[in-house]
């Protein structure tokens, strides 16, 4: 299981800026669709828009690239897979 979450809602410009910007990161992560249900679970801690991006530490609402690039220096490289 990847460490990384990104939870999106569908046609979403932020979502995609943010899974374009773990893509070039090198950043494995698994998308899960936003329910109705699971949106509002998130709201109640705090997290306003999509996407939301859960780690098992973190966790943040929106495009935010410079909370990614922290991510790629917390985030284990893929087994097999040359840091550099």
């Amino acid at each position: 299981m990847n460490p990384v979450t990104v939870h999106t809602k569908p046609n979403c410009v932020q979502c995609t800026a943010t899974k374009r910007k773990l893509g070039t990161l090198g950043i494995p992560y698994t998308e899960v669709e936003l329910t109705d249900e699971s949106a509002a679970q998130f709201k109640r801690f705090g997290h306003l828009s999509a996407p939301i991006v859960t780690t098992r530490e973190h966790s943040f609402s929106g495009y935010r690239p410079d909370l990614l690039e922290d991510l790629a220096t917390i985030t284990p490289t893929p087994e097999g897979e040359d840091p550099e």
